[in-house]
Parts: structure tokens; sequence; C-alpha cells
């Protein structure tokens, strides 16, 4: 009896003591280019494209950090892998809307953090009309669990920014799949709109941002589901 509570109290403290679980990677604080300005730190390297610097604050608990921009015009990311400091820099075209953020990766996780998304404009030669920056989403905020049962009508909220102070109109599509969303609103002229959703549903949206000169920009989808 003796002998089965020495083991019994030994297998206790061998599992009290096992390894702590590994922290994931942190998620890195953007510092340049500014959020939703022109980017004037820009240095020209000829007459269609210009090199440009990201910085941000080091992360904790993470070993190298990937750098991804998407030029808001064409759709296209770029990435800067495996980045051991706080900086990196990209030649891009010049006259376009980009989005960037910064991923955390650590050695010891397999879990991979993601900053917040900042957007900036890269003025050309010649900047008759500045393309509207990607929405911010607002509410419902992401992963959020939404209760409808007392009434099935959501009011969507976002912010919008253009640095002409032209926008026209925004439009929300919305969908059960991420890759198959649908217009369900259009020629919105404020940032919050109204949409009848069926319960227990997992759905996607996104803002659609268009401007006077009708060019226009996506921003991030997001996903939230109903009680």
């Amino acid at each position: 009896m003796k002998r089965f509570s020495f083991t019994l109290v030994l297998l206790v403290l061998i599992f009290a003591c096992g390894s702590d679980p590994i922290p994931a990677p942190g998620a890195v604080v953007l510092q340049a280019p500014e959020n939703l300005n022109t980017c004037t730190t820009a240095q020209s390297t000829n007459s269609s494209q210009s090199r440009v610097t990201f910085s941000w604050v080091e992360a904790n608990n993470t070993d190298s950090y990937d750098l991804v921009v998407r030029n808001e015009t064409t759709g296209q990311e770029t990435s800067n892998n495996e980045v051991i400091i706080f900086e990196s820099s990209m030649v891009l075209n010049k006259g376009a809307a980009y989005s960037w953020w910064v991923n955390s990766k650590s050695e010891a996780s397999t879990e991979i953090t993601k900053s917040t998304v900042w957007s900036f404009y890269l003025e050309g030669t010649e900047t008759p009309s500045y393309i509207p920056f990607p929405a911010f989403l607002v509410d419902p905020a992401e992963n959020q669990t939404i209760d409808i049962s007392g009434s099935q009508n959501y009011t969507f909220e976002w912010q919008g920014n253009d640095l002409d102070s032209d926008i026209d109109y925004f439009s929300l599509r919305l969908g059960t799949d991420a890759n198959d969303l649908t217009t369900v609103a259009s020629n919105i002229n404020g940032s919050t709109t109204s949409v009848t959703l069926q319960p227990a549903t997992t759905y996607f949206w996104q803002v659609i941002t268009v401007d006077s000169e009708g060019s226009s920009s996506a921003s991030e989808i997001g996903v939230f589901s109903t009680l």
C-alpha cells in the first residue's frame, strides 16, 4: 500500500512539473509607412517605381517576420519572408494604394500571428486622383458571435478613407463561403447598413469602396457567426 501511494504521488509530481505550454508569437506594432497617408519617405528608383522601407516594433516570442504588401489596384501580394530585423524594403509601382501587414513566426511554435493591416498611397509623377483605401471593418468584430434572436436584422458598420475625400458610395458583400460573396446592399452613402441574417450560420463579409472617379477598393474579408 505504501509503495502504491508513493508511485501515485510520484506520477502527480511528474505531470504537475511538466513543461510550460509554448507561447504563440506576439503581434508586431507597425510603425512606417504611416497608416492612411501618402508615403513621404519612399525613394524614387525610376519614373514608375519607388523603394519603400517598412518598419515595425519587435514582437515577443518571435524569431522571424514575413512582410506582406498588397497592391490594392491589381490585388497582387508580394512578400519578404524570414526577416530577422525590424524593417524591410520593397520596390513598388508608383500611383497605387497599398495595404501591408507583418506575420510573426517562432521556431518553437507552428502558430503564425498577423499584425493589424495598414494602408498607404505611393504617389506617382502625376496624381490626378487617389484610389480609396480599403474600408476598415468595425461591426461585427472578427470571429464575433452575435445573438439575433430578438431581431434578424443586423446593422453592419465600417470606416472608409480616401485622401481625396471623394468617396461616392459603399457596397456590402455577404455570404456563407469566403470565395462566393454576393452584393446584398449597394449605393450606400454612409458607413452602416442593415441586413437580414439567418440564425446558427457562419457568415463572411466585405465592403467595397467606390469614389467619384469610379476607382474602387475591397476591404479584408471578415467572419462572424449568429446564434
